[in-house]
């Protein structure tokens, strides 16, 4: 984390400020309405530093629902107040066209481009800016969907119980890309890459770890 955030402080100059509530904030049942009834996702950012009291977030319809993969379509991306956060919350339940809000996070650093995220909550799940790459069953939470787009030997479906090691890897010098991914006894799946990575660890040989512990916590839907 602190490497995240001197990573960001560094390059914080390019980056220009987010709309505002006051902005957008009025637009935003009509862009809910105009995307369609389906599935929203409210995601907030790593990191935003031309005003303390903001925070990034984002406004996503993430198809008609989660039982099948989707291509994020971003509605809305602007800096709110808590308090703001809330209300557009409060907007989206309000509004027929949203049959469900769910949480998460993305990846981008003050206003950058994002490259991917994950959904947490009631319904697990990763995805990129090109669509989904892992899904968690709505009906059966031991159970994991890979996206269409990835090749995989599992046949598209990951049981959580077959998980044995979540790990990350770090490219080989200058340490720019890592990787995620699952270890079962089957395969050793890479789940996505982040790349412009900054990692004072590499420099001490860690280019690679895996985890039992976050294993077992992907199992209890942590």
């Amino acid at each position: 984390t602190k490497s995240l955030t001197n990573l960001a402080k560094k390059t914080d100059t390019r980056f220009l400020p987010l709309p505002t509530f006051s902005e957008v904030g009025s637009e935003l049942v009509d862009r809910v309405r105009a995307a369609g009834t389906g599935h929203f996702l409210h995601l907030t950012g790593q990191y935003y530093d031309h005003d303390a009291t903001l925070t990034r977030n984002l406004i996503v319809r993430a198809g008609k629902t989660l039982d099948s993969d989707f291509i994020p379509e971003v509605i809305m991306d602007a800096a709110l107040t808590e308090a703001e956060m809330k209300m557009v919350t409060n907007i989206l339940v309000d509004t027929k066209e949203c049959r469900f809000v769910s949480g998460g996070e993305v990846n981008g650093v003050g206003s950058e481009d994002w490259d991917h995220g994950y959904l947490l909550g009631t319904t697990f799940g990763l995805f990129s800016k090109h669509g989904s790459i892992l899904r968690q069953d709505t009906k059966n939470r031991t159970l994991m969907h890979l996206s269409s787009r990835e090749s995989s030997p599992l046949g598209g479906k990951l049981w959580l119980k077959d998980v044995e090691n979540v790990f990350v890897d770090l490219s080989s010098k200058p340490w720019s890309t890592q990787t995620l991914g699952v270890k079962t006894q089957q395969d050793r799946l890479k789940l996505l890459e982040v790349e412009d990575v900054w990692c004072d660890a590499a420099e001490e040989g860690a280019n690679s770890s895996e985890c039992p512990y976050h294993a077992y916590q992907l199992q209890q839907g942590r």
